[in-house]
């Protein structure tokens, strides 16, 4: 709960989720459970990224993504964010709306 963005309902619920974190030998580990690593079609010589994989507990990722939304409008993250979503609306052109 130390952490920006999340409070003791999103606590209790990521720490319900995950359970026991030693489980889990790397951090790659627990993103791959979680459900937030992007599905990967690898066939020859191309290699493409899709949509989340949204294996895992639903409730992990609704905790998950809602204490991302909070703390991209934290104060110690606010630079950081202004400057990710000038990058990408760069990348992705004015006709596509950022949130």
């Amino acid at each position: 709960m130390s952490a920006p963005g999340i409070g003791w309902v999103l606590g209790y619920t990521i720490a319900a989720e995950v359970g026991d974190i030693t489980r889990f030998p790397t951090p790659k580990k627990l993103v791959g459970y979680t459900g937030l690593c992007p599905t990967v079609d690898q066939s020859g010589g191309h290699d493409r990224r899709g949509e989340l994989a949204r294996n895992g507990p639903k409730y992990l990722r609704w905790a998950l993504v809602e204490a991302a939304t909070h703390a991209a409008h934290h104060p110690v993250y606010a630079a950081r964010y202004q400057r990710t979503k000038t990058r990408l609306g760069r990348q992705r052109g004015a006709s596509v709306p950022l949130k």
